[in-house]
């Protein structure tokens, strides 16, 4: 599962790249690789957010959409 998860991954950046430039898809992919994992934790395990937790997400969040939009 994780192997194809992985795989998964690369191939979304590699198809990100065709149409963005380098280090705004790998940003994006990085964020979105912690967001997952993120909601796995949640998901698999139960694991919750702390009140540093949801600020760090928020942030992370925020500055994806400032680097998509900038």
């Amino acid at each position: 599962l994780s192997l194809a998860a992985v795989l998964a991954a690369f191939s979304a950046l590699s198809q990100a790249v065709k149409g963005i430039d380098l280090s705004v898809a790998y940003a994006l992919w990085g964020g979105f690789g912690i967001a997952a994992t993120l909601a796995a934790g949640w998901i698999l395990f139960g694991q919750r957010l702390n009140r540093k937790g949801w600020i760090g997400l928020v942030l992370l969040l925020a500055g994806m959409i400032m680097v998509k939009l900038a």
